[in-house]
């Protein structure tokens, strides 16, 4: 027999009737060739839902092995930071924690840092001897690469000298090795808001009286105080030697209640030069004399941010000792010191969202800065501590 040709059959009862008929003894073949079609389609040209949110989950999952389903239709339009939990924020910030290595050194990867390091350094004093490299400092991220501060010693015919080399490793170059950055000249502007801590801010000024004993970098204060709590506060910094004598450059400025945080911030951040370094911290710390050093370690203009990790005092705790319920604050980035001039790039804090509410508005600045290609190092530092304080009724 002659097979049947394939076409639509055609009825007396006219063509559409005819069509309906062979789509009802059809249905099945033909929801299951649509079912098909549309996975193919689905694969081959992807939907444009993908952002920085499911890009920056992808990373992580890379980096720690973290990975939560994203939900589309849920999604705000405010940054992954302020929605994604803060379980994930802190995952994410922990990835710019800093390591830090120390002789023995047995992983591969240092063994191969130190032999590098110790090449550049005879490279650049062919006469040294006895190098020994006491200390790697490591950090970097998948947008800038690996970084590390190599803190060196070697022997010359007349003295042993110290010396900081500073490495990147990236993959798309070969391992660049070069003397590590200092800042020289630029002024340091500590900058902070106070508001109901008068006992914490008497502890800050002390901090500030013996930083200004003991150093000789050139630094400045600018505080932000609030209408209504200003008297004992100012009252407290007028008393200061600091101020008597005019030892440091202090700006005072003054706000209306309620705290707003992010805009008095930016604003203090208004009033520095572009060469000035802006060392955003919390009134209730306390810091040793050695602040400004460790600050001149890590910021490089154009280049990396310090972000220190702070030690957090136990609730309540007013002891000085390491107590078991205190800890490094890993997911806090409040603490930063940059260069004014690197604000600029990506316009320092979010005064429009921040605005009125209190919280993330630093978190917010952290990556903001990682995202125009900052390096962020990230230090635990146990001499700058947060004490415990009561939340005030704005913080509910």
């Amino acid at each position: 027999r002659m097979p049947k040709p394939h076409h639509l059959p055609v009825s007396n009862d006219g063509y559409w009737k005819s069509l309906l008929h062979w789509i009802g003894r059809n249905l099945k073949i033909l929801l299951i060739f649509g079912v098909i079609l549309f996975s193919l389609v689905w694969m081959l040209f992807p939907t444009n839902k993908r952002n920085d949110f499911e890009r920056l989950q992808e990373q992580l999952q890379k980096i720690e092995g973290h990975y939560i389903k994203p939900s589309w239709d849920k999604l705000p339009l405010d940054p992954w930071w302020n929605h994604a939990g803060n379980d994930f924020a802190t995952d994410r910030i922990r990835t710019f924690e800093m390591k830090v290595h120390t002789p023995p050194y047995t992983n591969w990867k240092d063994v191969y840092y130190v032999k590098s390091c110790a090449k550049a350094l005879q490279d650049l004093h062919p006469l040294a001897q006895q190098v020994e490299v006491k200390r790697i400092e490591v950090w970097g991220d998948y947008l800038t690469g690996i970084h590390a501060l190599v803190d060196m010693t070697y022997q010359t015919s007349q003295e042993q000298k110290e010396i900081t080399l500073e490495l990147d490793d990236n993959e798309a170059h070969p391992l660049i090795i070069y003397p590590a950055a200092t800042v020289a000249s630029a002024k340091v502007y500590l900058i902070s808001t106070v508001y109901r801590r008068p006992k914490h801010f008497r502890r800050f000024l002390k901090c500030l009286e013996q930083l200004y004993a003991q150093t000789s970098r050139d630094f400045g204060l600018i505080i932000t105080m609030y209408v209504g709590d200003e008297a004992d506060t100012e009252a407290l910094l007028k008393k200061s030697h600091l101020f008597i004598e005019k030892k440091i450059s202090i700006t005072i400025l003054k706000k209306e209640p309620p705290f707003k945080k992010a805009p008095v911030l930016q604003e203090s951040i208004g009033l520095l030069k572009p060469e000035d370094i802006a060392f955003m911290m919390d009134v209730d710390m306390t810091f040793e004399p050695d602040l400004l050093d460790r600050l001149a370690r890590y910021v490089v203009k154009g280049k990396r941010l310090w972000s220190p990790m702070v030690w957090y005092r136990d609730e309540g705790s007013e002891s000085g000792e390491k107590e078991s319920l205190s800890f490094f604050a890993r997911g806090g980035t409040g603490i930063i010191a940059i260069y004014k001039s690197d604000i600029d790039t990506f316009g320092g804090f979010d005064t429009l969202r921040y605005s009125d509410r209190y919280g993330y508005e630093d978190t917010d600045f952290f990556f903001r800065a990682h995202y125009v290609g900052l390096q962020i190092a990230r230090s635990e530092e146990p001499s700058i501590q947060h004490f415990p304080h009561t939340r005030d009724g704005w913080q509910s």
